[in-house]
């Protein structure tokens, strides 16, 4: 008994030095997990689709590159990105209890990057009816117009007719 107890008391010092230094022989590493957040995306309506004056059973259409009239958007945000533009178009324009229905087609909408000529020359147009995927330009800039069409009765009612159009934008990661 006496021999196991005293193989136990030096066999553990030794023990306890081996796994220590075995311990000590461990490195650590560590590394940092890191993000970039991209500079907001923001977009203003600068113009308004305005039809002017409207006359009963006639109908009206304003072209997308009529300066003055056609619907603008003008967005910015971080060069060349990818984003996605979704419009929420009106089936009626309203004056209290009065409609007057508004249409839109595929080829009612344009788009300048920086790389076109601007609203008499842009870099493109697409369907403002369906979900589109653009690249903003160099510069970060995306100009959008919307034309469209609206189609008064002929005993319409006088007033002033509105409908909201919203343009929705957001980065696509592509």
């Amino acid at each position: 008994m006496f021999i196991k107890n005293l193989k136990t008391i030096l066999l553990t010092p030794i023990i306890v030095l081996f796994i220590s230094s075995a311990v000590r022989s461990q490195e650590v590493g560590s590394i940092q997990a890191t993000a970039t957040v991209v500079s907001t995306l923001s977009i203003s309506g600068t113009q308004n689709l305005d039809f002017a004056t409207v006359t009963p059973g006639i109908v009206k259409s304003v072209d997308k590159s009529t300066v003055g009239s056609a619907g603008e958007f003008s967005l910015s945000g971080v060069a060349n990105s990818e984003v996605s533009l979704n419009f929420t178009l009106p089936s009626d324009l309203m004056a209290g209890a009065s409609n007057m229905p508004i249409s839109f087609t595929g080829l009612d909408c344009s788009w300048d990057d920086g790389s076109g000529g601007g609203q008499s020359s842009p870099s493109g147009a697409i369907d403002p009816r369906i979900s589109n995927n653009l690249r903003l330009g160099a510069g970060g800039a995306l100009t959008v117009w919307l034309g469209g069409t609206v189609t008064p009765s002929v005993a319409q009612t006088g007033g002033s007719y509105t409908a909201d159009v919203i343009l929705t934008v957001a980065y696509t990661g592509g």
